[in-house]
């Protein structure tokens, strides 16, 4: 019984590390898979969060190196983050910090217009990510003193 109530909090730690937001989405043209994650965990409004950008070679599932792309954050039809200038990834990764002024839904949009030094027709992933009480991914909520209780 020891050994499961330690692997218990090991569990949860693993829990604990894993965005609120990880999605992989496709160019529009399909030439690239951008991959978006955002650390911490859960989030609100107020809080600097990093969205952290992979660019993926499809066919080899690799980090795609040396990107061309803007990003631009919307709530509704409004840009609340960018259009940013072009900026130039040569990793093939990048870590933006950004902070949420309201909760609520809130579009990602990555545009993608280079490729190891060669301009490309823009292509575009689109992403969705929902800021407060709802960026959580369902399942159980904390013990409030409500509710029932694990079994046992």
């Amino acid at each position: 019984m020891r050994l499961v109530w330690l692997a218990a909090p090991a569990l949860l730690a693993v829990a604990a590390s894993l965005p609120a937001y990880a999605e992989v989405a496709p160019t529009d043209g399909g030439t690239l898979d951008v991959d978006l994650t955002t650390a911490p965990e859960r989030f609100g409004a107020g809080e600097e969060i990093k969205m952290n950008i992979d660019f993926i070679n499809p066919a080899t599932q690799d980090t795609q190196v040396h990107i061309d792309y803007f990003v631009t954050v919307l709530e509704g039809e409004e840009a609340v983050f960018g259009p940013t200038n072009r900026i130039h990834t040569s990793e093939g990764k990048v870590s933006i910090p950004i902070q949420f002024s309201r909760e609520g839904e809130y579009q990602v949009k990555v545009d993608v217009d280079g490729i190891l030094f060669n301009p490309i027709a823009m292509e575009t992933a689109f992403f969705d990510i929902v800021v407060g009480d709802a960026a959580g991914a369902p399942g159980p909520q904390p013990p409030d003193g409500a509710g029932e209780g694990g079994g046992g």
